[in-house]
């Protein structure tokens, strides 16, 4: 396999979906009077609110969806960037066998050769 294998994809795609991942969970919206809600709510999108706090539902339900759209941006986004660095790298020449014709029309001296 070339220099840029799987596993830079996978390196590059962790890293970017950690970066992702936080970027979305700091940009999450802030809820009225409450502020950014803590991490433990927003990953659980709000399911283990009770009572009164199950009015921040909606925006815990939200928060988690940056959170995941963070996230899956950077694990793309990361991935991209394997094939953008990729496109810098020259292509090793394609090298084909040559058909029994084509062998059959070359000089004599070029069968030697092979």
């Amino acid at each position: 396999m070339n220099s840029y294998g799987v596993e830079k994809y996978l390196v590059f795609a962790i890293i970017g979906a950690i970066i992702g991942g936080l970027l979305g969970f700091l940009l999450r919206p802030h809820v009225p009077v409450v502020g950014q809600l803590p991490f433990s709510v927003v990953v659980s999108a709000g399911s283990d609110l009770k009572g009164l706090d199950e009015i921040v539902r909606p925006a815990a339900e939200t928060s988690f969806g940056y959170l995941v759209l963070g996230t899956l941006m950077g694990l793309v986004g990361g991935a991209v960037l394997v094939e953008a660095l990729r496109l810098g790298e020259p292509i090793p020449p394609f090298r084909r066998r040559r058909t029994d014709l084509e062998k059959s029309v070359t000089p004599a001296v070029e069968r030697d050769v092979e």
